[in-house]
């Protein structure tokens, strides 16, 4: 009986321990997402992210532990050495699970922030 004992009891610490680390490899991947011209929303890690703008992006998320999410913006086509963006063009970067605005003006040729999951945001 003994012996029968410490084989269930090493399966369970073995199902245990395997159940663990397989959570523990479940983090987001990093993620690129295109942007086009309009209203477009991207999923990540659970959180979502809403984009508006009158220039194609390109946003890529990424985990960068605990409750981190680093996020960078670039436009997609970077002026011309003395030529800038045409007025009226604007970004719009809306967390919508928090209710807050990452970004809001003219298109940045590249942008990045951190957004924390538990406590909000932070312009890097």
């Amino acid at each position: 009986m003994k012996k029968l004992s410490a084989v269930v009891f090493f399966f369970v610490l073995v199902a245990a321990i395997g159940s663990s680390v397989c959570m523990a490899q479940q983090l987001p991947a990093p993620k690129t997402e295109a942007v086009f011209p309009g209203v477009t929303s991207v999923l990540y890690a659970g959180e979502t992210f809403v984009f508006t703008t009158t220039v194609k992006l390109s946003a890529k998320f990424e985990w960068i532990g605990g409750n981190q999410i680093r996020i960078q913006v670039r436009t997609s086509s970077t002026p011309r050495q003395g030529m800038e963006l045409a007025p009226g063009q604007a970004l719009r970067i809306y967390w919508e699970d928090e209710d807050e605005t990452l970004y809001d003006g003219t298109p940045p040729s590249e942008w990045s922030g951190i957004v924390l999951t538990e406590g909000g945001f932070t312009e890097k």
